[in-house]
């Protein structure tokens, strides 16, 4: 009897832990309306997953700063470099994204054209 109330007691458990997803979900980014498209070019940076944008993205430390960072939010991310921290060279298109950082310093792009996106 003891068995059965251990057994019954942890079966919700047991299925609510395999309902994560281990991929996340990607998202689609929205350009800032009006903005113009930049070109960039080896960009050096660690991926990351942005919960916000529900998408990777390449975290990059603008030079001579601490604290300016660029995230450039990009689409269809090979499963490949889909891991926190890996560090990637990126060079393509971008325009502003409407995605606002709660962190003053942070600026998200959406990749409007990515021509290379390589691990460093």
């Amino acid at each position: 009897m003891k068995k059965l109330l251990i057994l019954l007691c942890s079966l919700p458990l047991m299925l609510l832990s395999g309902c994560e997803d281990s991929t996340p979900a990607t998202g689609k980014c929205s350009c800032l309306s009006g903005a113009e498209t930049i070109a960039v070019d080896g960009i050096q940076g660690t991926m990351l997953y942005v919960d916000e944008a529900t998408m990777w993205g390449v975290r990059h430390v603008q030079p001579g700063t601490i604290d300016c960072v660029d995230i450039y939010l990009i689409e269809n991310v090979s499963g490949s470099l889909r891991k926190d921290g890996r560090q990637v060279t990126f060079s393509g298109s971008v325009m502003p994204s409407e995605l606002k950082s709660p962190v003053a310093g942070t600026t998200y792009y959406c990749v409007t054209e990515c021509t290379d996106l390589v691990k460093s």
